[in-house]
């Protein structure tokens, strides 16, 4: 599916439905290209298998990730190969969403392998495997920076930051490493947004699905509250002009982790209200008699492809 090499830390994403017509399963491989031991070591990893419904593997897979506490570490000898990750068993036509942020002490060489159930993933199986050819509708590729900062201050509101729009949300460009072609992100999927957020007292946030269906999760900081919440908080968000609500900011300053979630629609925007114009808590949630900060631009309808594998670089 994809393999490239690569030291330091990373964020290694797959999202893959089970195309064969019987039992398989993911593998992600790592092999010591150096010559003497070293280690990996698996920081946060978030998991979803198997399933059909393509929107639950990225919110359940986000949920485990930001949960996450850390995993487990990896020896491994000269030459060395071993799984550093293995799907359980997929049936036909379901599918994994697997994003994992590793560290290495030295140079991997990381391989990403669907094998039916009765095979192992020896090095002498991978090597007589096929790469999986490009195609137009499929994203995979290792990408830079997949850390992107943002800090805003609040100056006026309502406010919307617009998240995997391709234009105030630039497109990440990586490069395919086994065809060496460039290759374009759209929808930023996998990337991990930092936002810091000043003059948060007295606010409202609400979430607006830009792109149609999304279904996600992000870790919010809140002076002391430190809380991973589904996005949106039940069911589905659907329709952009009825932005959802979100949280009610309980210090001036608050920080959101999001990661665009695999098999949902991008873009999608975080709209910042004053609270006292909005309904209280026990009202329904749903924001459409409340007009939303004016689009900075045409919105995109981007479509989540069915199968995704990509490896990031993370910053130091």
């Amino acid at each position: 599916l994809y393999q490239d090499t690569l030291a330091g830390r990373a964020r290694l994403l797959g999202y893959h439905l089970n195309g064969l017509n019987k039992d398989a399963r993911l593998y992600i491989m790592a092999r010591n290209t150096e010559s003497r031991p070293l280690e990996v070591r698996t920081e946060r990893i978030g998991e979803t298998a198997p399933t059909r419904i393509e929107s639950l593997l990225g919110q359940v897979t986000l949920l485990e990730y930001f949960s996450s506490t850390g995993g487990s570490t990896l020896s491994l000898a000269p030459g060395q190969a071993a799984a550093i990750y293995a799907s359980p068993v997929l049936r036909a036509g379901t599918g994994v969403n697997v994003m994992q942020d590793i560290s290495s002490s030295g140079r991997v060489e990381f391989t990403f392998v669907m094998l039916e159930n009765n095979l192992t993933p020896s090095q002498d199986v991978i090597q007589r495997l096929p790469y999986l050819p490009m195609d137009r509708n499929h994203v995979r590729g290792t990408f830079p920076n997949a850390v992107r900062r943002l800090k805003v201050n609040l100056t006026q509101l309502p406010t919307r930051i617009n998240i995997g729009d391709g234009r105030e949300d630039p497109t990440m460009i990586g490069v395919d490493a086994i065809t060496k072609q460039t290759v374009r992100l759209s929808g930023n999927y996998g990337i991990l947004y930092d936002l810091e957020v000043n003059g948060a007292a007295n606010t409202a946030v609400a979430f607006s699905p830009r792109g149609g269906l999304y279904r996600g999760a992000m870790n919010i900081i809140d002076g002391p509250i430190n809380q991973v919440i589904k996005l949106p908080k039940a069911g589905n968000a659907l329709k952009p002009n009825e932005p959802v609500m979100l949280w009610r900011p309980q210090s001036d300053r608050i920080n959101f982790d999001f990661v665009p979630a695999s098999g949902s629609n991008l873009p999608i925007s975080l709209i910042f209200y004053r609270s006292h114009n909005l309904p209280s808590d026990s009202q329904p949630t749903t924001l459409s008699s409340i007009e939303p900060a004016a689009s900075t631009h045409q919105s995109q309808r981007l479509e989540a492809t069915r199968d995704m594998i990509r490896v990031y670089a993370l910053d130091k």
